[in-house]
C-alpha cells in the first residue's frame, strides 16, 4: 500500500532536503517496495551530495524479497555516482550486476549424470537486472562510474564476470582446472556494440567489463594498466583472453609486448582453423605497431610455413562428402591461406609476401574484422528467391534452349552483394511462371509447344509454373486459350503417382522420384478461378472443369491416405489437412462448382455433381474417406440446405456423419458446426448427433475426437436452441440439462459456457424479445441455484450486454457476488456496466460495487476510476436515505483498502 505521509515529504523536499533525509535516514527497514519506491523519487528530486546518505535505504530495497526493480534506481545512482566513493557504492552495484545461481540447478546436474548427451542440462544463471535494464545501465550509468572508478569497476566487474561463467559450469567442470571453454563465441560474438546474441543479460555483463577495460586503458596510468593486465591474466576462463586480446589490438602501445608474442607464438592452429575475432585484430595491431621486431625471422617463417601447408584435402573431402570436387578445395584453399595471411600482411617478407598477392589477385572480394568467427551480425529477414536468368533473357530464349535450361540448371547460391537474395530453382521457376503468364502461353505457336512437352520436363516444379501461368491469364480475362489450358491441367492429373508401398517421395525440384503434389494444387487453384464471379467463364465449360474436379476428388494422395498430418503435432487437425490437400480443398470446391452451375441455370439437375460423392462412399469403396476429407465434407454439408437440395442432404447425411465411426462422426459435426451459423431448422437434423455426442462425453472422452471443441461447441449450440425453445427445461429431451450432467466430469466446460453465452449477448444491439428474456431469467436463476462458484464467476462477462433488462441483470449479478465473495473475479466490465445503469437502476449498481469494494481490502484489484467515481457521486448526490448509505459505505471501502484517489470525492457529487 502507499504510505501518504511519503507523498507529503516528496512535496516538500525540495524547500528542506537536509530536514526531509534526515527523517528518511530514521525509517526503519520495511518489506513494503512502495516505501522505497518513494525514498528514490525524493533522492532522485533533491541534490546528489544531499541524497547520498539515502543509500544504506537502496540498498535495503535491492535486499528486498520480491524483485526489484533497476528503474527507480537510474537517476539516482547517476548523481550518485559523480559524487560518492566506490566504496560507498560497492554493495549496491554488487548487488545489481551479480546474478544467483540456476534454481533448478540440483535437478540439472542430476538429469546429466544419468544422460550426459541430455541438451537441456545447461545452467542458466539468474541475473539480478533483466537484459533491457543491463542496456539502460550500460547507457546511463556506466559512462558516468568509468569517470571517477573505473579501475575499481573493472575489477568489481571481472569478479562478477567470472562468478556468472562459474555458476554456468557444472560440478565436473569447475573441477577439472584445465578446462576453460566457456562458449562466449556462441553467448557472446562480440565484446561491445553485440546487438545478434543468444543470452543478453550474460553478454551485456561482458560488454561493461570491457567497457570498463577501455577507460582503464584510456587513463594515463601505466601503472592501472598493468594492475588490471595481471588481474586479467590471473583469470580462467576463454572470455578473459578475449578481452585481454582486444585491449592489445585497441591499445597496441599499451600492449603488453611480452603476452602478445606468447599469444602468437602458442597458436596452434595456422594450419587448421581460421584465427578467432579479437586474436586477429590483436595481431595485425601488433603487426603495424612492433613491426619485425615483434617476431624474428625464423618465428614468422615457422608460421607461414604452417599455413601455406593448410588446409587439409583429406578433412575438407570428410566434411563434403559426394558433393567434393577438386575446384571447391582449390577455392577452400586460396580462401583459407588468403584469410589467415592478411593480418601479418606488414611484417611479410620474400615468397610469402608473393603469396598473399597471389591470392589477393585470385580473389579480390575484401575480407574484413566481420568474416572472422564468430561472424559478425546475422542479417535477418525474410529471404527472396531469385532466377539466375531474369524474365526478359528466358522470353528471349528459343522454347527448346529454355526447355533444356529449366532441366538442367541447379547452381543454387546466395548472392554475394545481399545475403537474403538466393539464387535457386525456385526463383528460376517463378520467372518463368511470369514469362508464361506474359507471352508464352499467349503465342500459339509458343503455347503448342509447351502443351505438348508435359514428359520432358523434368522437374514439376516447371509443371506447376506452368499451370499458375495458367491461372493467372484466366484471372486478368483472357479465355482464348481455356480449352487447351482444361485439358493440360487433365494431362497432369493423369500423371502416374508414387505407389502406396514406396516410403520415399521426391521434391517438386527432384528430377526422380517426380512428386506431382504442387502441381494438383495448382490445378486446383486454377479450378477455383475459374469458377470465381470474377472469371465469368461461360458454363459451356461445365464438362472439362467437373472431370478435373472428379479426379481430384477420386485419386490416391499419399499423404492424406497414409494419414500422415500436415502439422507437426501431438493434436490431430483434420480439416488444417484437407485445406493442405489438393484433394482436401477439391471437395469445397465441388460444393462451389454446384453453386456455379446454379448460377447459370437456377433450376439445374446436381445430379452429376452429386456423383462425385457417392463414387466415394458407396459401400466398400477402394479409397475409403479420410478423416480431413469427413472434415471438408462436414463443414460443407451446409451447402446442400443453400442450394435447396434436400433429398441430396438427406441422402449423404449417414454417410458422410457415419454414427457407427466414432471419430469419423466428430470430425464431420464437429465441422458442420464450425462451418454453419445455427439455425432452428437444423435442430431436427442432427438431433440425435447432439445425443450422440452427450453420450459420449465422460471423463475417458477421447482427446482425439475434440477436434476444433466438440464439447464446447455442442453446448453452446444447445444453449441457442434452449433459447429459442426448442429444448425443453426438463424431461427426457432436455438436452441442455443433459448437457450440464454429461460435462460433470471437467465443470471447466460450465464456466466456458455460461462465457461464451455473455459473449453472445455483447453482440446482440437490439433488445431481447420478452420470450428470450424469459429463458435467460430461468437459464440463469438456474446456474445461480447450482452454484459452482468458479462458474458463476463468468457471469461478469455478461455484463457487457445492453440487450439484457439492466435491472434484472444487475439483480442477478448482487446475488452472484453474495455466493463468489471469496474468488478472484474478471471486472474488466463490471464498472462500465454500473455506471452505464445509473440513470436506470442506480440501487442495484450501487449495491453490487459495495459487495465489489468490500472484498478488496488485503488484494491487489485494478480500479478503473472514471466509471467508480460515477457511480459514487450520483450516489452521494442522492436523497434516498438508502441509496446514501449504500454510497457512503461503497467509499468507506475504497479507502480501507487503500485507494486513496477517490479520498476527494464529497457530497452533492463535488470535490472536497
Amino acid at each position: 500500500p502507499q504510505w501518504p505521509e511519503l507523498r507529503y515529504l516528496k512535496n516538500i523536499c525540495a524547500e528542506v532536503p537536509d530536514r526531509v533525509v534526515d527523517v528518511l535516514v530514521e525509517l526503519p527497514q520495511t518489506d513494503n517496495p512502495s516505501v522505497y519506491s518513494d525514498i528514490l523519487d525524493i533522492a532522485t528530486a533533491i541534490p546528489p551530495n544531499q541524497s547520498i546518505q539515502l543509500i544504506p535505504k537502496a540498498a535495503e530495497y535491492l535486499e528486498q524479497k520480491f524483485r526489484p526493480s533497476f528503474y527507480p534506481l537510474r537517476n539516482v545512482l547517476s548523481g550518485w555516482a559523480s559524487v560518492a566513493s566506490f566504496g560507498q557504492l560497492e554493495g549496491i552495484l554488487s548487488r545489481l550486476l551479480g546474478c544467483e545461481p540456476d534454481p533448478e540447478a540440483e535437478q540439472k546436474i542430476q538429469r546429466r549424470k544419468e544422460n550426459p548427451d541430455d541438451y537441456f542440462t545447461s545452467l542458466e544463471p539468474q541475473p539480478f537486472m533483466h537484459s533491457h535494464e543491463y542496456k539502460e545501465f550500460i547507457e546511463d550509468v556506466l559512462p558516468v562510474l568509468l569517470k571517477t572508478m573505473p579501475v575499481e569497476m573493472a575489477k568489481l566487474l571481472t569478479k562478477t564476470t567470472g562468478q556468472m561463467i562459474d555458476f554456468k559450469m557444472h560440478p565436473e567442470q569447475l573441477q577439472d582446472k584445465t578446462f576453460k571453454d566457456d562458449w562466449s563465441q556462441i553467448w557472446c560474438r562480440r565484446l561491445v556494440d553485440n546487438e545478434d546474441s543468444l543470452e543478453r543479460a550474460p553478454e551485456l555483463l561482458v560488454e561493461a567489463l570491457t567497457l570498463s577495460c577501455q577507460a582503464v586503458y584510456e587513463q594515463q596510468n601505466r601503472e592501472s594498466v598493468d594492475e588490471l593486465d595481471q588481474l586479467l591474466s590471473k583469470q580462467r576462463w576463454y572470455v578473459f583472453e578475449r578481452i585481454r586480446q582486444h585491449l592489445f589490438g585497441k591499445y597496441p602501445d599499451k600492449a603488453n609486448r611480452d603476452a602478445v608474442r606468447k599469444y602468437i607464438l602458442e597458436y596452434p592452429h595456422y594450419d587448421e582453423y581460421e584465427y578467432h575475432f579479437e586474436f586477429q585484430i590483436m595481431l595485425r595491431a601488433a603487426c603495424v605497431h612492433f613491426g619485425e621486431d615483434l617476431l624474428t625471422r625464423t618465428e614468422r617463417e615457422a608460421i607461414f610455413k604452417a599455413i601455406l601447408s593448410g588446409p587439409s584435402e583429406s578433412a575438407f573431402k570428410e566434411w563434403m562428402g559426394s558433393q567434393f570436387t577438386p575446384e571447391k578445395f582449390e577455392q577452400r584453399r586460396i580462401y583459407f591461406q588468403r584469410k589467415q595471411l592478411i593480418p601479418f600482411r606488414t611484417v611479410l617478407f620474400d615468397q610469402y609476401a608473393k603469396r598473399l598477392a597471389e591470392l589477393d589477385t585470385a580473389k579480390d572480394e575484401k575480407i574484413s574484422d566481420e568474416d572472422y568467427s564468430p561472424v559478425g551480425k546475422t542479417q535477418c529477414g525474410t529471404v527472396s528467391e531469385v532466377s539466375p536468368k531474369p524474365k526478359d533473357e528466358l522470353l528471349a530464349m528459343p522454347d527448346s534452349e529454355l526447355l533444356g535450361y529449366i532441366n538442367s540448371w541447379n547452381h543454387r547460391q546466395s548472392d554475394q552483394g545481399d545475403g537474403l537474395r538466393e539464387i535457386n530453382l525456385k526463383g528460376l521457376a517463378l520467372a518463368f511462371q511470369s514469362a508464361c503468364a506474359e507471352r508464352m502461353l499467349k503465342e500459339p505457336e509458343r503455347l503448342a509447344f509447351w502443351l505438348a512437352i508435359l514428359e520432358k520436363i523434368k522437374r514439376p516444379v516447371f509443371v506447376k509454373s506452368l499451370i499458375l501461368a495458367m491461372q493467372q491469364i484466366i484471372q486478368d480475362g483472357t479465355l482464348a486459350h481455356l480449352p487447351d489450358y482444361l485439358n493440360f491441367c487433365s494431362v497432369v492429373l493423369g500423371q502416374p503417382q508414387s505407389g502406396m508401398e514406396s516410403v520415399f517421395r521426391g521434391d517438386e525440384s527432384d528430377a526422380e522420384p517426380r512428386d506431382w503434389n504442387s502441381s494438383r494444387r495448382a490445378v486446383c487453384d486454377l479450378v477455383a478461378s475459374c469458377l470465381s464471379d470474377k472469371a465469368q467463364i461461360p458454363s459451356d465449360y461445365s464438362a472439362p472443369i467437373l472431370d478435373l474436379l472428379e479426379k481430384l476428388c477420386t485419386q490416391p494422395d499419399l499423404n492424406m491416405d497414409r494419414g500422415q498430418s500436415v502439422i507437426i503435432s501431438k493434436e490431430q487437425h483434420p480439416f488444417t489437412d484437407a485445406i493442405n490437400y489438393a484433394r482436401g480443398r477439391a471437395w469445397e470446391q465441388l460444393f462451389d462448382y454446384a453453386a456455379w452451375i446454379r448460377r447459370h441455370n437456377k433450376g439445374a439437375d446436381l445430379s452429376p455433381v452429386w456423383d462425385v460423392i457417392r463414387k466415394r462412399v458407396k459401400s466398400e469403396p477402394v479409397l475409403p474417406l479420410t478423416l480431413p476429407e469427413y472434415a471438408m465434407l462436414g463443414r460443407c454439408y451446409v451447402h446442400f440446405f443453400i442450394l435447396k437440395d434436400e433429398s441430396a442432404a438427406r441422402e449423404f447425411k449417414p454417410l458422410l456423419f457415419p454414427e457407427d465411426q466414432q471419430e469419423a462422426w466428430a470430425v464431420a459435426f464437429v465441422n458442420f458446426m464450425a462451418g454453419s451459423r445455427p439455425h432452428p431448422d437444423f435442430f431436427d437434423w442432427f438431433k440425435g448427433d447432439y445425443v450422440l455426442a452427450l453420450n459420449s462425453f465422460c471423463a475417458d472422452f477421447p482427446a482425439a475426437w475434440d477436434h476444433l471443441n466438440l464439447i464446447e461447441s455442442v453446448g453452446d449450440r444447445l444453449f441457442l436452441y434452449y433459447l429459442w425453445d426448442l429444448i425443453p427445461e426438463h424431461g427426457e429431451d432436455a438436452l441442455l440439462e443433459k448437457y450440464y450432467e454429461c460435462t460433470e466430469f471437467d465443470k471447466n466446460y460450465w464456466e466456458k459456457l455460461l462465457h461464451s453465452a455473455g459473449s453472445l449477448f455483447w453482440k446482440t444491439k437490439n433488445p431481447v424479445s420478452p420470450e428470450i428474456m424469459e429463458k435467460v431469467r430461468t437459464f440463469v436463476q438456474w446456474r445461480i441455484g447450482i452454484a459452482h462458484k468458479e462458474e458463476l464467476t463468468q457471469f461478469t462477462y455478461w455484463l457487457k450486454a445492453e440487450c439484457l433488462d439492466q435491472r434484472w441483470m444487475l439483480g442477478a449479478f448482487s446475488e452472484i457476488l453474495d455466493l463468489v465473495a471469496d474468488q478472484e473475479l474478471e471486472l474488466m466490465f463490471t464498472f462500465d456496466a454500473l455506471a452505464r445503469n445509473i440513470e436506470v437502476c442506480l440501487d442495484k449498481a450501487l449495491e453490487c460495487l459495495e459487495k465489489i469494494t468490500r472484498t478488496l481490502a488485503g488484494r491487489y484489484t485494478y480500479i478503473t476510476e472514471e466509471p467508480v467515481r460515477k457511480v459514487l457521486q450520483a450516489g452521494l448526490a442522492s436523497k434516498d436515505e438508502n441509496i446514501l448509505k449504500l454510497a457512503d459505505a461503497c467509499r468507506e471501502n475504497l479507502l480501507k483498502a487503500r485507494y486513496f484517489n477517490f479520498l476527494d470525492v464529497g457530497t452533492n457529487g463535488k470535490s472536497k
